[in-house]
């Protein structure tokens, strides 16, 4: 949606990108994942999940959002094994 949260976020932060669909072409996410420097990390409830309150990460991240309705949200990481590989 024009108003909704991913599109905000992207205007708010430096180096957003917003990727819109269920089903991704690859190339985006292989960007992401391809950065040693960067760990991409699943904002994304589940199990193995870190309080990164308790754990924070060491070094930068690359951080990837599911922004939709919890139904979506599933849909979106349920129907992409690689997002649901990364640590969350």
């Amino acid at each position: 949606m024009p108003i909704g949260t991913a599109r905000m976020a992207t205007l708010c932060l430096p180096n957003a990108e917003l990727h819109e669909g269920v089903h991704w072409d690859t190339d985006a996410l292989d960007r992401v994942l391809a950065d040693g420097s960067r760990t991409p990390i699943l904002l994304y409830p589940g199990p193995g999940a870190i309080d990164v309150m308790r754990a924070p990460p060491r070094g930068p991240v690359t951080l990837v959002v599911v922004d939709g309705t919890w139904s979506q949200a599933k849909k979106i990481v349920r129907e992409n094994p690689r997002l649901q590989a990364l640590p969350r």
